[in-house]
């Protein structure tokens, strides 16, 4: 305990900063990896973005630290094992379909499930939501 604090070992969790959590938050082991998800490591994916090795203070009163609902948005938000595996579908079927026919039009599939995600969050991303040129975004994704 630090400042009313856990500290959590950054070499247990494969990042190159110092992870507190305020001792008011109820941590399980799903705090640490994103909702939908039984191996996408939160924390792990804030030291691959991001260019600092500064602590990472969620809750508390910490002037640098990220409110308790916050992070909730935030890691309601990373990628979901169902987001990632249609991504993989879809880049596979941009990089083969001019030489394989494919099962389904999985392109189509992820844009969709991007589409109901997004409204869910109440976000507009154009791109999504532009008209589609095929051979355009293929060409941009895979290049």
């Amino acid at each position: 305990m630090d400042n009313g604090y856990y500290k959590f070992d950054s070499d247990i969790l494969d990042i190159d900063f110092t992870l507190f959590i305020h001792e008011t938050i109820e941590i399980d082991q799903y705090f640490f990896v994103a909702k939908g998800s039984y191996n996408i490591s939160i924390f792990k994916g804030f030291y691959d973005i991001t260019s600092s090795n500064q602590d990472v203070y969620i809750g508390g009163n910490k002037k640098e630290n990220i409110p308790l609902e916050d992070f909730q948005k935030l890691q309601s938000q990373f990628p979901t094992s169902t987001e990632l595996a249609k991504y993989k579908n879809f880049r596979i079927e941009l990089i083969i379909k001019e030489y394989i026919d494919t099962k389904q039009n999985f392109e189509e599939k992820y844009i969709q499930y991007m589409n109901k995600k997004i409204s869910k969050k109440g976000l507009n991303l154009d791109v999504y939501n532009a008209p589609k040129n095929q051979d355009n975004i293929s060409k941009d994704l895979i290049s």
